[in-house]
């Protein structure tokens, strides 16, 4: 059988008491977790750097950066697929 993984996605300007009660969820099925922050240029409150530490030190998961897409790009519409691909 194979194993149950999640993925969570989000721009997560900040980490707050709501993404880690989804993550507690997440967990609660999957056997892996894995967390990817959208937006990497948006620094409306925090930038990149800051949520990946803030998402590593409340979770101990190291999240991947899911880049944003130009309309050029092949998977510009497929944008799931795309961030599958990064997993």
């Amino acid at each position: 059988m194979d194993k149950i993984k999640s993925l969570y996605i989000g721009k997560f300007q900040p980490f707050h008491k709501g993404h880690k009660r989804v993550l507690d969820l997440l967990r609660s099925f999957s056997e892996q977790v894995l967390i990817g922050i959208g937006s990497p240029n948006c620094e409306m409150y925090f930038s990149l750097n800051e949520r990946i530490q803030m998402i590593y030190e409340n979770t101990g998961i190291n999240p991947f950066v899911v880049e944003d897409l130009q309309k050029d790009h092949t998977l510009y519409f497929d944008w799931g697929q795309y961030v599958l691909n990064q997993t």
